[in-house]
């Protein structure tokens, strides 16, 4: 809080006794965090730059602008560490008691004028539920409590749900997401909601490309040549539109497939077909395991 009884003299004082704890001049978000009064006292009193401020104490000012900036997810890191000890996304004010860093930084690097949208887009968190926090209102729910939500979800529906499911039910996946720090399939994990539960179509998003592949060339041998779209329709384990849809079009599908037999036959290699598939994905930088 504002003090407009304190001396100059105690400030100087508070600063040097910053200085020593520090060791080096503290910069002002250095004092805002460690010093004893308020930067705004600090500023009134004073009434100039910070620089001035600090060589008035008695000490060598040292610009910060040439020290390490902090990296956008340290940063994120900071805010999520400051909402899970205070259980809710922080004001802004709030920040500025208990965070690392200037929440000035915060709405620069975000590239946002609004406290709250700065921290919806660096942070994942709701701008609603930030905003609520900031005019006292509203409820805002921690990570467990939408993890619960979600596994209540689950009972309800009888399964793993989807994220489209998810977001039907009021839960934003995209946000838990980020809040728990992995894929959707992480998430389900964290709320202690069995896998085998998925849908078949959620579990076939997540089969690995090798997998795919090796099934390609498996139907390919049965065939003895690559397979049409409607032979591998009719002969696959999979959705030929989710095969074709992760190795960039059928016509590519037919083209690895043949590769793959035909190196198998020079090398006489008798490499599993998972094993093959996994070097081809090397190979074909096009070729990915899903996100």
């Amino acid at each position: 809080m504002s003090n407009p009884r304190v001396s100059k003299s105690q400030i100087i004082y508070d600063i040097r006794r910053a200085a020593r704890l520090l060791r080096h001049s503290p910069s002002s978000v250095e004092y805002r965090r460690v010093g004893k009064y308020d930067l705004r006292t600090v500023q009134r009193k004073f009434n100039t730059s910070w620089s001035e401020v600090i060589r008035a104490a008695g000490l060598r000012y040292t610009p910060r602008t040439s020290a390490r900036i902090a990296s956008t997810d340290e940063l994120r890191r900071d805010l999520l560490r400051v909402a899970a000890e205070l259980d809710h996304p922080p004001t802004r004010r709030e920040y500025q008691k208990h965070g690392q860093f200037d929440p000035q930084i915060i709405k620069r690097r975000a590239g946002k004028k609004a406290w709250e949208e700065a921290v919806a887009w660096l942070a994942g968190f709701s701008r609603e539920a930030v905003k609520q926090q900031q005019q006292k209102g509203g409820c805002y729910r921690t990570t467990r409590e939408w993890l619960a939500r979600l596994r209540q979800l689950s009972e309800e529906l009888g399964h793993a749900p989807t994220t489209r499911e998810a977001n039907q039910g009021g839960i934003n996946a995209h946000q838990l997401c980020r809040r728990v720090g992995g894929k959707w399939v992480d998430v389900l994990k964290a709320a202690k909601i069995d896998l085998r539960t998925r849908s078949r179509q959620a579990r076939a998003r997540s089969t690995p490309t090798e997998v795919l592949i090796a099934d390609v060339v498996k139907v390919s041998r049965r065939l003895g040549r690559p397979p049409t779209l409607q032979e591998y329709v009719a002969h696959g384990h999979y959705s030929a539109t989710l095969v074709r849809g992760r190795l960039g079009g059928w016509r590519e599908v037919k083209k690895i497939a043949a590769e793959m037999s035909s190196s198998r036959r020079l090398s006489g290699s008798r490499q599993s077909p998972k094993a093959e598939g996994q070097r081809l994905i090397d190979l074909q930088p096009g070729c990915h395991s899903p996100v």
